[in-house]
This record gives structure tokens, sequence and C-alpha cells, in this order.
């Protein structure tokens, strides 16, 4: 049984299943998008004249008022269906390829004893240290791993590379924080943004060991949970929809108090997030669609 495209999350559900999901870039397009050739192919006739109808009065428009979008060109889409844009690793600088690129993925020697190794944008569903293998990483030079893009929910292995102290996870299936991340003693700055992760204390790894045993209840806070026990500088948690609440936020920072933590704030609404209490109050010149 197969998945097609589908929604983020419905297919991270099916893939934990076992069942087969296949990605299939070629027929997605955003939201907003023209009609692709399969749209046109499964409409009612009547569907079809008004969609076409519609194609030609827009083209038509676009080419008495924007002569030079003359033709569409295609928009770069991830295996998430969002559109490509260049960006930075969880470092905060942009790393260039010295070494080259082939199948596997890039990495960057950053002096005679660090690597930066880039393993985004590759429809993985499972890490392991064969892909590093591959590369012929020393695995105890790698000091920054990005893993961005991709398809995981799970993260094994990670004792094997301890000296990793810039993590990108951003952009994959993670419904919780992988545990295996406690093994990485020297990291520094993690990134999480745009997945899926619950908020509960577990799936954030700052629930203490024995907080739900009645039997060690007295005793719960003795231990650090996996995140305390990091030297943490930031962790970035964006545009995670059930971590989106200000009460959120503050907990995690009462845990982590030396840590930048970067949150998508949607409730309550921050300050500034409407202009004027009411539609006939707001200004549209201040409006972001404008």
């Amino acid at each position: 049984m197969s998945s097609s495209m589908g929604g983020k999350a419905a297919r991270a559900r099916a893939a934990r299943k076992g069942l087969e999901v296949v990605t299939n870039l070629s027929s997605h397009r955003p939201a907003g998008g023209a009609p692709i050739a399969r749209d046109l192919e499964n409409m009612s006739s009547e569907c079809y004249q008004i969609a076409t109808a519609l194609e030609e009065l827009e083209k038509t428009a676009r080419m008495k008022f924007r002569p030079h979008l003359s033709d569409r060109k295609e928009i770069p889409m991830d295996n998430h269906g969002s559109m490509i844009v260049s960006s930075e690793n969880s470092c905060g600088q942009q790393q260039d390829s010295e070494d080259g690129e082939n199948e596997i993925g890039k990495s960057v020697k950053n002096d005679s004893q660090t690597y930066y190794c880039d393993l985004s944008e590759k429809n993985l569903r499972e890490f392991t240290l064969e892909l590093l293998t591959l590369k012929c990483i020393p695995f105890q030079c790698i000091t920054s791993l990005d893993l961005s893009r991709n398809e995981l929910w799970n993260l094994p292995c990670l004792e094997s590379i301890p000296n990793v102290e810039h993590l990108n996870l951003s952009r994959n299936w993670f419904a919780e924080l992988p545990k295996s991340i406690g093994d990485l003693t020297k990291l520094q700055t993690l990134g999480v943004s745009h997945n899926m992760l619950r908020s509960s204390r577990a799936s954030l790894l700052i629930d203490h060991p024995g907080e739900n045993d009645a039997n060690k209840i007295n005793n719960c806070k003795s231990s650090s949970s996996i995140l305390q026990s990091l030297d943490l500088k930031e962790i970035d948690l964006r545009f995670n929809q059930n971590c989106a609440h200000q009460k959120l936020k503050s907990l995690i920072q009462q845990e982590l108090p030396s840590v930048h933590i970067k949150m998508t704030i949607n409730f309550p609404c921050p300050e500034g997030a409407f202009v004027g209490a009411s539609a006939a109050e707001r200004d549209p010149s201040l409006l972001r669609s404008q």
C-alpha cells in the first residue's frame, strides 16, 4: 500500500506505520499555484472549460502588464512541498562546499580537525553511520551536522559522533526530540523548526527521571533532564504547531534559563500581531499584504 504526496503530517503517520509513502514532487504545486496537467485531466468537462478559460485570461493579462513574465519559471521545491530558498546552517553561517558533492551529500573541512557535514534534502527516512562512512569522514571530527529537509522521525547512533556542536533537524517528521541527543555532550545549537513536535515535557526532553513514577516522586527533581545535562546555547522550536503557547516557552525557559529559545508564539496573540482592534479601525497601508 502506498500514499502519494498528501499532507506532511499524514505522510509521517503513514511512514511510521510501515506504509510505503511516495513523494511525487512532479505532481505537486504550492497553494494558489496554476493547475498542473493532472488536475486538468481529472476535471469534468465543464470545470475543465472554466479552468482553461481562466488560465487564458491570466496569460493574456500577464502578457499585457508583465511581458517579462511570459513563461512561468519552475519553483524549486523540497520534499515537503516547500519552496527552496538559500538557507544558513545551524551555526548561522553559510557553508560552501570545498570537497565537492556526491549523491550522499557534501562535507566541508573547516580546518585540519573539524568537518561540517551536510546531509540535507536527501529524502532520508533513516539516519545510519553508513552515510558518514561512504563519505570517508572521521566520526570524531564532525562538529556540525545538517539533516534538515528530510523525512526523519528517529535519530539513532549519535553516540558515535560525540563532538557535534551544531545539529540542524529542521523540516523533518519529529513528533518528539530524539533521546539520543543526550549523547551529544558538546552540543551548543539545536534546530528543530518546522517539525511536528508535541508540547509535553517528555517530548521536549525537559522531564526529569522518575517524574511520573509515584515511587520516586520525592526525588523527581534530583536529576537533570536530558536538555539540562547539555551545554546548549540555543534551541530553535519555531513553526511547530503544537509548541506555540507562551506558557510552554516560559516553562522551557524556566528549565533552561541560560539557553536562547526561539519559538513562534500564537497564543496569547503577541502585541502587534493585529493592526487595529477591528477591521473598521485598521489602516490598510499597515497591513502586510499591502
